[in-house]
């Protein structure tokens, strides 16, 4: 038994030194693969590390400089780059973009960074990528909006004889003073409601016929040499007029304009929820052909009807003269009739050739809507005495908000964009297809902060709206004029200025009736019981308030001034980059001294055609505005004696002006709207600063 048990113990010990085996290898190995884990774990959370450090460094070496330069311009082609190595880190892939910050409705810049980083698994069976990303926007948390008056310079601008007698120059522009009439918020009731902007870059001046009197602290401009452009006091004393607390606060020079100007045009042209119209698809010009660029007028009408508002559209094309009745590339004596309703016998000749260009109808509009006419010696364009030096071009010359059709009209004035007066809306009438099916319109309703931006081309605004809206337009547009033949030599490239045109009242819907008042509508100084609706106006050239019926044409129009014909009620902030906010006051229906000042280089000759005389006076009203104005040079809103046009009495445009800021504007910007910054023109890089980072 004993022998038994023996043998039995020795034949059990190999199996289970086998089993302790196993198991105490099993053990090892288990302790090697948790050795190897936890060195997995701490090399993977190294790699995210790394892939984060990546992702930070595409952004500070592949867009935080780049982002930051004035001139950068988005390029689908250099924008993105993908995996670009970093010494022993990894690599990481860079997408710079342009845009609008949803919540603010304001342009950004920025940039979407990947990191990449590798690590390997357990025992080196595989590999695995890791993946980090980081956001970077870039923004400016102010605007242009903030002021009630903005002006680069004090000097007149805007509009025709800006200038004293001489070639026109900054040193020739005329000055603008603050006179005792000059009051500023002066419908706000009791108390100031909040701060307000008021500067310009330039000089104020004040009048030596009475002095102005200021209640909010006035800003004057160190310039880049440490000199303080202190006001110009004629009459009066400092502490008399300067009553702010503070007074006078020294600041640096306003950017105008400033880089998003430029920046918010292009992100409303590729954005799918703002709206863009081109006024440039008509211009066609070929002078193999014969054919002519065609210009193209937008009009844009806010509406509010019940629960519905927006705006609505309409696009007439247009020709601004002088024109021709057909689009002809070649001229023979006895196309003249067919051209232009002149005889060649009519028109003198230029170096013993038939010229076109002295016909009297060509000159007439040559005259009435470019203040030029002909040198009958050379046939090229000249100045209309007593304008020697170009006073009254460029844009500082006549603009036009309508334009008529001049031939086959039996000498009645009609208008290019309603030519037979009545609806149905169609060819005829000059609007471009689009608009034909809808009424004569296109209606867009709100559900959104809304830019708009008018390529290419002016633009008229007016109506009654509720939301948050901007529009904006572009400086000008070269075009070839139409009245031209290959036989008078190369094409003459004349210049359309996309002005912004008040033509109407525009009225924010929670502006009190009757009065059209926004006291009722301020907010609070946390932003609370006021208006959700704000309006802007950016345009590259002029805002102008238009001569029509509406505006008080014809003085005040037929009736005294009753059933809204009078006045222009305007609430929005203004800005005028180059030039003014003027009031088209060189058409007017002053017919002292037989008409010699509504008559070309003073008026264009329309305003007596189109409304007829008004005698000795052409005053429109008064100037009621809740918003703010910033403008290259200050424009005029009236003009009368002294000065270049030496009234004998009376007045042309308005003789009165209320100008309120609506603090709105200090708690919600209009979309998109440029920002308020100094412009450094030695750097570089734009004042933004970083909005997000993530």
């Amino acid at each position: 038994m004993l022998k038994q048990f023996k043998q039995y113990q020795s034949g059990i010990t190999l199996p289970i030194t086998i089993l302790f085996l196993f198991i105490s290898s099993g053990i090892l190995f288990s302790f090697i693969l948790t050795v190897y884990e936890k060195d997995f774990q701490v090399e993977y959370k190294i790699a995210q590390t790394r892939a984060l450090y990546n992702a930070e460094s595409g952004i500070a070496l592949g867009a935080y400089s780049t982002l930051y330069k004035k001139d950068y311009l988005p390029d689908p082609t250099t924008d993105s780059t993908s995996y670009v190595y970093i010494d022993d880190m990894g690599y990481y892939s860079i997408g710079l973009f342009e845009g609008i910050d949803p919540e603010t409705v304001q342009p950004i810049r920025g940039a979407n960074a990947t990191g990449y980083a590798k690590v390997k698994h357990v025992l080196g069976l595989k590999e695995i990528q890791i993946e980090r990303q980081k956001v970077l926007n870039l923004g400016n948390n102010s605007s242009l909006s903030d002021y009630l008056w903005l002006t680069d310079s004090e000097l007149a601008g805007g509009a025709p004889w800006s200038f004293d007698n001489g070639t026109p120059s900054f040193n020739t522009r005329r000055e603008n003073n603050w006179g005792s009439g000059d009051q500023l918020n002066a419908s706000w009731e009791g108390d100031p409601i909040c701060d307000v902007g008021f500067k310009t870059n330039g000089t104020f001046v004040t009048s030596q016929f009475g002095s102005p009197s200021f209640d909010i602290t006035v800003s004057v401009v160190e310039d880049e040499n440490g000199d303080v452009h202190y006001p110009d006091i004629q009459s009066g004393s400092a502490t008399q007029i300067f009553q702010g607390e503070p007074a006078l606060d020294t600041v640096k020079t306003t950017c105008l304009p400033p880089p998003g100007y430029e920046t918010m045009k292009r992100v409303i042209q590729n954005s799918n929820e703002h709206y863009t119209f081109d006024a440039t698809k008509k211009l066609n010009y070929n002078s193999a052909t014969g054919s002519r660029d065609t210009l193209i007028m937008t009009d844009i009408e806010f509406f509010v009807e019940n629960s519905v508002h927006g705006f609505r559209v309409k696009q007439f094309w247009f020709l601004k003269p002088p024109y021709f009745k057909e689009d002809y590339n070649v001229g023979y004596p006895y196309m003249f009739n067919l051209l232009i309703e002149n005889f060649s016998s009519d028109c003198p000749t230029i170096g013993g050739q038939y010229d076109i260009r002295t016909c009297p109808n060509y000159i007439e509009q040559l005259e009435n809507f470019h203040s030029k006419t002909i040198n009958t010696i050379t046939g090229n364009d000249a100045f209309v005495a007593p304008d020697y030096w170009g006073i009254v071009s460029s844009t500082h010359g006549f603009h036009h908000y309508d334009f008529p059709y001049i031939y086959n009209t039996n000498g009645e004035w009609i208008s290019q964009f309603e030519i037979d007066q009545n609806p149905p809306f169609n060819s005829p009438d000059q609007l471009l297809p689009e608009y034909m099916a809808g009424g004569g319109v296109q209606t867009f309703n709100y559900s959104q902060p809304t830019a708009i931006y008018v390529k290419g081309g002016p633009v008229r605004v007016h109506g009654r709206y509720k939301g948050k809206y901007t529009v904006v337009t572009d400086e000008y547009t070269p075009y070839t004029r139409h009245a031209w033949l290959s036989t008078m030599g190369p094409a003459k490239i004349d210049t359309l200025w996309n002005n912004i045109w008040i033509t109407d009242d525009l009225i924010n819907d929670d502006a009190t009736n009757g009065t059209y008042s926004l006291f009722n509508a301020q907010p609070d100084e946390e932003c609370n019981n006021g208006t959700e609706n704000n309006m802007g106006l950016v345009s590259g050239a002029n805002v102008f308030v238009a001569n029509t019926e509406k505006n008080g044409a014809h003085d005040g129009g037929y009736n005294n001034c009753n059933d809204n014909i009078c006045d222009i009620n305007i609430h929005a902030h203004i800005i005028a980059f180059n030039e003014s906010f003027a009031v088209q006051y060189w058409q007017n229906t002053y017919n002292s001294n037989n008409g010699y000042y509504s008559r070309p280089p003073f008026g264009d000759g329309q305003g007596i055609q189109i409304y007829g005389s008004s005698g000795n006076d052409d005053t429109r009203g008064k100037v009621n505005l809740w918003g703010g104005v910033v403008q290259k040079f200050r424009g005029y809103i009236v003009r009368n004696n002294p000065g270049p046009y030496n009234l004998p009495q009376g007045n042309i445009g308005y003789d009165g002006k209320d100008y309120n800021f609506d603090c709105n504007l200090r708690c919600s910007f209009p979309p998109l709207y440029p920002e308020n910054t100094t412009c450094d023109e030695g750097a570089d890089e734009l004042p933004w600063s970083v909005t997000a980072y993530y």
